[in-house]
């Protein structure tokens, strides 16, 4: 709770304490002294007096500390909070700050040391914790009435603007400790407490993000650059302003796909990300624009509970088109086609697995697939024969003749009866180094 260097202080004091060979009455019967938080610890005595009398001051201290917090906790709980905006629990945590940051008034009354345990008795005036703890409130008062005015002054043209301080006001507002920070604001009394979640509530609200359509043919695994415009706008319909310089945060939230994912809205409120890639095979796929609270604070601020309050979203849906698959296999085995092809299938196969469309000619394809398989003639050993398989993959974009993958198999072995079976066994086991990673690899540029 208290810093060692605090401790070692209290510590040297309790050196001064007087063994006893009687326990004191303090440590049989926990004592009640008025206007004073008292703080009774114990250790078991180690061997090490000085770890003991440490161990023992600092629960003490905690003991003390355990008191001022369910104090302060229950006056808290008393008020009415805005629980949802996730202030309560802040206030919980400054409260643990506070406390364990300001016990220095904290005194050694006494001390004694047992056949096999240490104790200190210590205690701290509540006058003396109420006067520092009402400084601190009239310091967060200060504080987050300076940022709610600052806010104000920018509503309702710079939204942008006005929203960070009301979230930055959430810190100074928590350590007010549960009291209602109430001020005089143009002419009436307003309670920060529950004002400041009340206008980031209401803003939030008021914000509208509307998506543009979106434009031209998007299929899966090509190369696209298309806009995904959202802009964003304050007030009710009719009566809206734009909302200039807000951050949004893109995502698809059904499918996949490669986009800008931070932009910020221009004067007119526009925002625009660029779509350059759908990779999910989801025919109806969507993006999810919300409202990046995160990127209007400074670094600093990431503590504050903005996950409690619900930011704008909207989400905008693509129609995916299935890109058109033209496959384009020669399989020969010494020379002769195969009267049942081997890898073809298996790259049908997989293709079917992505969603893809087969097209009934390269013409009329956006992409063709190119087999180039072939074996050969290898060893013989008594009769045992050893064919080699050797094979080209490669894949090309119709429109431009880009060719988008290529990879090859040299000295694929198979072993047979002879080297037609052979060739078979070579055929099959290219087969599954298809499966097992060379295909998923030529599929990722789809």
């Amino acid at each position: 709770m208290l810093s060692r260097a605090h401790i070692a202080i209290l510590v040297l004091l309790i050196g001064t304490g007087l063994d006893a060979a009687k326990a004191p009455k303090w440590v049989r019967n926990r004592p009640a002294v008025a206007g004073h938080y008292i703080g009774i610890g114990v250790a078991t005595r180690s061997g090490d007096l000085a770890a003991d009398r440490e161990t023992a001051t600092q629960n003490a201290l905690n003991d003390i500390a355990t008191q001022i917090e369910v104090s302060i906790s229950s006056a808290v709980e008393s008020k009415e909070i805005e629980d949802n905006f996730g202030i309560r629990q802040a206030y919980s945590a400054q409260i643990q700050t506070m406390v364990s940051a300001d016990l220095a008034g904290v005194e050694i009354v006494d001390t004694w040391k047992g056949k096999k345990e240490f104790w200190v008795y210590t205690r701290l005036s509540e006058l003396k914790f109420a006067q520092l703890r009402q400084q601190k409130i009239d310091d967060a008062r200060r504080r987050t009435f300076e940022l709610f005015v600052q806010a104000e002054k920018k509503m309702p043209g710079q939204i942008a603007a006005a929203l960070p301080l009301y979230l930055q006001a959430l810190r100074p507002l928590a350590e007010g400790l549960g009291d209602p920070l109430a001020v005089d604001y143009q002419g009436e009394k307003l309670n920060l407490d529950t004002a400041i979640p009340a206008r980031i509530r209401d803003l939030l609200a008021a914000i509208a993000l509307r998506p543009a359509p979106i434009a031209g043919d998007l299929k899966r695994g090509t190369e696209i650059d298309v806009p995904v415009e959202i802009r964003a706008v304050y007030g009710p319909p009719g009566d809206s302003l734009p909302v200039a310089d807000l951050p949004l945060a893109l995502a698809f939230t059904r499918g996949s796909g490669q986009l800008v994912e931070q932009v910020r809205s221009a004067a007119d409120g526009l925002a625009v990300s660029r779509l350059t890639r759908i990779e999910g095979a989801e025919p109806v796929q969507t993006i999810r624009a919300r409202v990046d609270l995160a990127a209007l604070l400074p670094a600093d601020a990431a503590d504050l509970p903005l996950d409690r309050f619900t930011a704008p979203f909207i989400d905008v849906e693509l129609t995916v088109s299935r890109q058109r698959i033209y496959i384009q296999s020669s399989e020969k085995n010494l020379g002769q086609p195969l009267q049942v092809p081997v890898l073809e299938p298996v790259v049908k196969r997989l293709l079917t697995d992505r969603g893809v469309e087969f097209a009934d000619s390269a013409e009329r394809a956006d992409v063709v697939v190119l087999i180039d398989a072939e074996t050969r003639q290898g060893n013989r050993f008594q009769k045992i024969y050893n064919s080699l398989l050797d094979l080209t993959l490669s894949l090309k974009r119709q429109a431009d003749g880009t060719e988008i993958f290529k990879t090859s198999l040299t000295g694929v072995k198979g072993f047979g009866a002879d080297f037609q079976q052979a060739g078979v066994k070579a055929f099959s086991k290219a087969a599954r180094n298809f499966e097992e990673g060379i295909l998923a690899e030529a599929l990722d540029r789809l």
